[in-house]
């Protein structure tokens, strides 16, 4: 597969994206609000791991400065030890929402959005 401009652009707007609901109450209530499915908890703990970050893959790689892989890295580890505090996701949003584990999701997801350039490194 040829790595392009585009997707690159992809690859930040996803993490970007993800980020973003990740941290963020109001949006992870719209994206339950959405769902088609109604468990959006269980999706809100394996949306990074498992459709968004995309280690030692050559393109996500690229699309991102050293710095910016960095964050990326320590927020993949707060995720996984909040899922693995957490174990079975609660049945309910709000209930996730309250948990101090996922408190620290939110708050590192935050951070790393914040950190991330707004465009792609050159």
């Amino acid at each position: 597969m040829e790595i392009t401009r585009t997707l690159l652009e992809c690859i930040r707007e996803n993490v970007r994206d993800t980020l973003g609901l990740l941290a963020d109450t109001a949006a992870q209530n719209q994206y339950e609000w959405n769902s088609k499915t109604g468990e959006v908890t269980p999706e809100l703990l394996t949306i990074w791991t498992e459709a968004t970050y995309i280690r030692h893959n050559a393109a996500f790689e690229r699309a991102f400065t050293p710095p910016e892989l960095a964050d990326l890295a320590t927020f993949d580890n707060v995720i996984r030890a909040a899922a693995e505090e957490i174990g079975t996701p609660p049945g309910h949003l709000r209930e996730l929402q309250t948990q101090d584990a996922w408190q620290r999701v939110m708050r590192s997801a935050a951070t790393t959005l914040r950190r991330m350039r707004k465009t792609l490194p050159e």
